[in-house]
């Protein structure tokens, strides 16, 4: 929606396989680390999450915790969802850019079409 790039990996991928890609100082101004939480992830998982800020939050623009709320785990994913697109609308706003056309997207599947 913010015509912004982004990127998404999950734990252990990303302490485990990108957490030397991460270890340079290339990255201080241009990333910045959105770690979604919730109350029922696994402890181990809690243990990577708190590990992995130590180690990379030095070679990052920073690091930001979102807890997901809700009584259930559905309820605490979707509070999650709701998050994310909430911060990509707010981003195309602060970028001065309606969230609505995606002309690109729309010339991809015309594409994809043909060959059909």
């Amino acid at each position: 929606n913010s015509k912004q790039p982004a990127y998404a990996c999950n734990f252990p991928e990303l302490d485990h396989n990108e957490i030397v890609g991460w270890m340079t100082d290339n990255f201080k101004n241009v990333f910045k680390i959105v770690a979604l939480r919730h109350s029922k992830e696994y402890g181990r998982t809690s243990l990577r999450f708190g590990i992995t800020r130590d180690l990379i939050s030095n070679s990052i623009g920073g690091w930001r915790e979102v807890e997901g709320r809700g009584q259930r785990e559905m309820a605490i994913l979707y509070s999650l969802i709701y998050f994310g697109d909430f911060v990509s609308l707010y981003l195309a706003y602060l970028n001065g850019v309606d969230p609505t056309p995606v002309s690109i997207i729309t010339k991809l599947k015309n594409e994809m079409s043909k060959s059909i």
